[in-house]
């Protein structure tokens, strides 16, 4: 079993990086390090990973493996700058440009992976690193978040980041198009939303300071405090495994019933999808997706309590 305290020692130039991947992405290339970094021998050429590891170290309770596989692709075509707060490497280099993973193929549920020469030595060797939680990060739902998490955690013995200039923060986080390219959207969709979510999932307590030059926002500081939460109640912690259940249940439900549900969202769900959008339906594996165990998000297993009753009660026996 995996602990819920499993963490990655990630070289802080690979934290500083352009966000141009999605959060599964981000996801899997943390799981990936933790698997290499497990390894006896570090010099060889290619890596190994189970499948059922790999959704193991994720958290990923969905059939839809096709998104796993399309994840780890597009860690070997997407290229990002690294080393952008320019700490220490050992690159020696201010800042680098390279792809996550130089290769990636998957044969009979073994996935075989290798990292560039210059990757490889932040992976083996993180001289400069902070400790990553893969409890944390499966429970975050934004790409921003995770971005987010993992450029402030490193300062967490320090009681506060960096004065990150905005043009940085908006390329660490990935929202450098569109409208979060002003400075006061990116603020109040991108940053606070992150943060939030942060706080409130997260043994992090994030608070954001916005250093203005005139009417403009020039720089983000963030204090950053490490909180033991609270407990959960045992009337939640119930609740909590009964909608695990139901979630497990949902994923060796007949087609025709899914289709079902899923049909039936799309018309009525509104009402109860008040986080997330009709997306994760479509693209996202529907109801076989675990965000939807989220009971903040008002999704999909809110609409099955509160629509279709009966088949929730038989699911959860």
């Amino acid at each position: 079993m995996l602990s819920k305290q499993t963490q990655i020692k990630k070289h802080v130039a690979s934290i500083h990086c352009s966000n141009s991947v999605s959060l599964l992405e981000r996801r899997v290339f943390n799981a990936l390090i933790l698997n290499t970094q497990a390894h006896d021998q570090l010099e060889e050429a290619f890596f190994y990973i189970s499948l059922s590891r790999l959704k193991e170290l994720l958290r990923f309770q969905s059939r839809n493996n096709n998104a796993l596989r399309d994840a780890v692709i597009g860690l070997t075509e997407t290229t990002v700058k690294w080393n952008l707060c320019k700490d220490r490497s050992t690159m020696g280099a201010n800042w680098f440009s390279a792809s996550l993973l130089a290769s990636a193929s998957y044969s009979n549920g073994i996935i075989r992976y290798e990292y560039s020469k210059a990757i490889m030595d932040l992976v083996k060797d993180p001289c400069v690193y902070a400790n990553i939680c893969l409890d944390a990060q499966a429970r975050l739902s934004s790409k921003y978040s995770l971005a987010l998490y993992e450029n402030c955690i490193r300062y967490k013995s320090l009681g506060s980041t960096k004065a990150f200039p905005i043009s940085l923060l908006r390329e660490l986080l990935g929202a450098d198009f569109g409208c979060y390219k002003k400075n006061s959207v990116l603020c109040q969709k991108i940053i606070k939303p992150a943060i939030m979510e942060i706080n409130k999932k997260t043994n992090l307590v994030l608070c954001s300071r916005f250093i203005k030059q005139g009417n403009k926002i020039k720089a983000v500081k963030i204090s950053v405090k490490n909180t033991i939460k609270t407990t959960t109640s045992p009337l939640i912690e119930k609740n909590n495994q009964v909608e695990t259940q139901v979630f497990n249940a949902l994923q060796k439900i007949d087609e025709s019933i899914l289709k079902m549900l899923e049909e039936s969202f799309l018309k009525k769900g509104a009402n109860f999808h008040k986080k997330y959008t009709v997306n994760i339906l479509k693209k996202g594996g529907g109801f076989k997706n675990p965000i939807l165990l989220d009971s903040s998000s008002g999704g999909g297993l809110s609409f099955l309590k509160n629509v279709h009753p009966d088949l929730f009660s038989k699911l959860s026996n």
